[in-house]
């Protein structure tokens, strides 16, 4: 990836990252804020959270399908950490409405006429909205202990997706390596060649050629005679 596609990789992280965390910022809002609010608006909370919810998970898998359009380490990193977000997320939701769809009927059944004192509902009201924090806040907190595992996890990840990217640079080290110690010596050995055949040459040109036995047959010959041919003039030159 070059410098400019890094810059506009983290400049659509950053976009999709702010938008999601808005969504998700409002979502725990409802969350946080339901029992300051009558449980006869119940379904209009659970109405609301659910349209958030699915503006949230549309946006998640245009990022997620962006993120895996790069496939490197970064972006299954980052990908592997919005996973996590989002799964926390989803339970937490999913935990808070069903919690919330439980009170529905009790609600609609406390709107019948009744013979109870107003101060016993009003008694009845508020333990059930009791009742539907604490269990709501139980499952917070184990949604909080499944999220720290998972950031666990996905820091881990991290550390084997590293250590593979090492290995595989290491291995092309390695094969760049050999391929230049390769090289040197057929580099040495054409040098070598190139400096004996100069050497050979050069020998050749300091030593004179060898005489040829016929030569000195030929001129024992002509040692001891008188009528020398002009061939043998010539050779004797």
């Amino acid at each position: 990836m070059t410098d400019l596609g890094f810059q506009q990789y983290e400049q659509s992280v950053s976009n999709f990252t702010s938008k999601l965390l808005d969504i998700k910022r409002n979502i725990d809002y409802i969350i946080a804020n339901t029992k300051h609010v009558d449980l006869a608006q119940g379904q209009n909370i659970i109405d609301n959270i659910h349209k958030h919810l699915e503006y949230y998970e549309l946006l998640s898998d245009k990022y997620i399908t962006y993120l895996r359009g790069h496939r490197t380490v970064e972006s299954s990193n980052e990908e592997a950490s919005h996973r996590l977000v989002r799964s926390s997320l989803c339970d937490k939701t999913a935990a808070f409405v069903n919690q919330l769809q439980s009170a529905l009927p009790k609600m609609e059944s406390s709107k019948a006429p009744s013979i109870v004192p107003s101060v016993i509902s009003g008694k009845s009201g508020s333990s059930q909205l009791t009742a539907v924090w604490m269990q709501h806040s139980a499952n917070v907190e184990k949604a909080k202990a499944r999220l720290k595992y998972a950031a666990e996890e996905a820091e881990l990840i991290k550390q084997e997706a590293a250590l593979k990217a090492s290995r595989n640079l290491l291995t092309v080290k390695r094969e760049l390596e050999e391929a230049e110690s390769g090289l040197s010596a057929i580099c040495k050995v054409l040098d070598f060649s190139q400096s004996a055949t100069k050497s050979v040459e050069s020998d050749h040109g300091s030593c004179k050629p060898p005489v040829s036995s016929k030569f000195h047959v030929l001129r024992y010959m002509d040692d001891n005679r008188d009528d020398r041919t002009p061939l043998q003039m010539f050779l004797l030159k």
